[in-house]
C-alpha cells in the first residue's frame, strides 16, 4: 500500500511548509498460498529497502540505509533513508523499519503480524536525481537474464553499501542489479559476524551468457569480497 501527498510543517508565523512525502506498508505473504505453492515466507526489511531502492533508481539517485533509532519502530530493524554521496553530500530522505507491534494493535492488527513502514521525502530526493530533463523509453531486454546467489559471513559492522561497491567494482559490465535478501546472526555465525546472502542478476545486452561467463564473473566477485573484508562463503 502506499499514498503520495503533502504534509504540513508548520514555521511558526510563517506559512507552512508543504513538503511531498511518499508513504508506504507492506505486510503478509509474498505469495498467495495454492495447491503448489508452499512457500510461507512474508516480506521482511529487506523487502520494503529493495522497493525504495528501486523508486530511488527511477529518478536516477542512489539510496541507502543507516542505522537508527525512531521511537515507532522496532530497534535493530529501522533505518534512516539517506541520498547522494560525493561533493554534493549525502541528505536524510526518510525512514524505514518495522512497526512497533504495539502501534500495530492499537490498530487492530495482530501483533505477530511483521508490518513494515516507510516514509520518503520526494522534493530532498529528486535533489540528488540523475535523470535529464528529456527521456526516452529503452525497449525491453533481448536476451534473458542469469540470476546466482551467494552468501557470506563478514564483520556486523561493515556497511552493506561497501559490500555492493565491492561487489560492482569487481563485476563486468554484465552485473545489472545487486540486491541484499537476506541477514542472519545466530547459531553457525560467529560472534561479531553476520551471514549475508546477495541475488546478483547478470545479462548482456548483444547475447546469451554462458555458464562459464557467469562462473568467472561470481569468482571474481567472491575473490574479491575475500580480500576486501575478509569474507567467508557459506
Amino acid at each position: 500500500m502506499f499514498e503520495i501527498g503533502p504534509i504540513f510543517e508548520p514555521r511558526g508565523n510563517d506559512l507552512p511548509l508543504e513538503p511531498r512525502r511518499l508513504a508506504l506498508v507492506i505486510t503478509g505473504a509474498r505469495r498467495r498460498s495454492s495447491w503448489d505453492v508452499k512457500d510461507s515466507a512474508t516480506f521482511d526489511f529487506f523487502d520494503m529497502k529493495g522497493a525504495l531502492q528501486r523508486i530511488a533508481s527511477g529518478v536516477g539517485a542512489s539510496l541507502d540505509c543507516v542505522a537508527a533509532d525512531h521511537p515507532f519502530l522496532v530497534p535493530g530493524r529501522a533505518a534512516t533513508l539517506v541520498a547522494g554521496s560525493g561533493a554534493d553530500g549525502a541528505s536524510p530522505v526518510g525512514l524505514v523499519g518495522q512497526l512497533a507491534p504495539a502501534l500495530a494493535s492499537a490498530r487492530d492488527i495482530p501483533a505477530s503480524s511483521e508490518v513494515y513502514v516507510a516514509e520518503l521525502d520526494l522534493d530532498t530526493l529528486l535533489q540528488h536525481a540523475g535523470v535529464p530533463e528529456s527521456m526516452t523509453a529503452v525497449p525491453p531486454p533481448r536476451y534473458p537474464s542469469v540470476v546466482r546467489d551467494v552468501s557470506i559471513v563478514v564483520d556486523d559492522i561493515l556497511p552493506a553499501g561497501k559490500v555492493r561497491g565491492t561487489i560492482r567494482a569487481a563485476a563486468p559490465a554484465t552485473l545489472v542489479d545487486v540486491r541484499e535478501f537476506d541477514r542472519y546472526q545466530g547459531k553457525g555465525v560467529p560472534e561479531g559476524r553476520v551471514s549475508v546472502s546477495y541475488r546478483l542478476t547478470f545479462r548482456a545486452a548483444d547475447r546469451t551468457l554462458t555458464d562459464a561467463e557467469v562462473q568467472q564473473a561470481m569468482d571474481q566477485i567472491l575473490g574479491a569480497l575475500i580480500a576486501a573484508h575478509d569474507a567467508i562463503q557459506r
